[in-house]
């Protein structure tokens, strides 16, 4: 009996055991089995018949690279969201990194935001695009590295208001850092390191009052700190290294009550620093170094200073 003559219900009898692997070969006999093979119904019927084997038995939250490999990051659409149901919904953690030998070839897992539980997603070395969720997750913890994103931040990620730990390195980000930024109103850690981003520091990074780490290393920022960055009450940590930045060292940095490392190396700020520094009684170390044409006429007591 030729393909074409048989009855639509018995296609899923005829398919129902290949492996998963397998799907984008059979999807080259004919158009109508392509079809076939890409609806979630089969994809449901498909990876419900042969369960998790392909898979170890970790728990979810364990499961390594390779042993998902298969199915989500190779399999069709279909496959990776009614894999991602079956095999994660309980899911609250998931940390996968690409090995070296495929890195940047294996395409982002963005069906990993349709998981409801999902609360932390660490992900390194994978391909773009990424498209973060257009609507509020649960997810607290958020850390890309290696991710090729590729341009500007996409703006659903202001859209993550659980988010209380943001790390982004190395993804390729360019353009500025949004003023709606400022919707992330619960983060305590914020990194946004080594990528291409440009214009002025947004003064609406001063209104993230429980962030405690802060670091905007190897970018291209320009221009001066803005004076609300001494709203920061809770910052322990900042680190603006390694951009362009210039100018007076605002006063308002007296009020960071909680800092204890500042690292401002590698930029052009000039005159003299603020006096106000000194009533950081937490302070235990400040990097200068690179900026020339700053001086000081005072010594901080206690404090391992780097100066140019």
């Amino acid at each position: 009996m030729q393909l074409t003559h048989i009855p639509d219900d018995i296609f899923p009898l005829i398919f129902r055991w290949i492996a998963v692997y397998e799907v984008f070969r059979y999807r080259l006999l004919s158009r109508r089995i392509n079809s076939l093979l890409l609806t979630k119904h089969f994809a449901t019927m498909l990876l419900t018949n042969q369960g998790t084997a392909n898979c170890s038995p970790l728990h979810p939250s364990h499961s390594s690279f390779e042993d998902v490999a298969t199915v989500f990051f190779h399999a069709p659409s279909a496959y990776q969201l009614v894999y991602a149901h079956q095999r994660f919904s309980l899911t609250t953690n998931i940390t996968w990194s690409v090995p070296r030998s495929l890195a940047f070839l294996i395409r982002f897992p963005n069906t990993l935001w349709e998981l409801q539980k999902l609360e932390s997603v660490s992900l390194d070395q994978f391909n773009g695009p990424v498209q973060f969720p257009s609507m509020s997750s649960n997810i607290t913890q958020l850390e890309l590295q290696h991710c090729k994103i590729n341009g500007p931040i996409p703006v659903e990620l202001w859209g993550m208001i659980s988010l209380t730990s943001l790390y982004l390195s190395t993804c390729g980000l360019t353009g500025s850092l949004s003023p709606l930024i400022q919707n992330l109103i619960h983060l305590k850690e914020l990194a946004i390191t080594s990528n291409n981003l440009t214009g002025q520091l947004p003064p609406d990074i001063g209104s993230l009052s429980e962030l405690k780490d802060l670091s905007l290393t190897f970018n291209k920022f320009s221009g001066s700190i803005p004076s609300t960055f001494g709203k920061l009450r809770n910052l322990e940590f900042m680190s603006l290294a390694n951009n362009d930045l210039s100018g007076l060292l605002p006063p308002e940095l007296g009020d960071l009550v909680s800092l204890e490392l500042l690292y401002l190396k590698r930029n052009r700020f000039t005159g003299p620093l603020p006096r106000t520094l000194l009533q950081l009684d937490k302070l235990r170390m400040l990097d200068l170094i690179g900026n020339e044409g700053l001086t000081c006429d005072f010594e901080f007591p206690n404090v391992q200073v780097y100066f140019p």
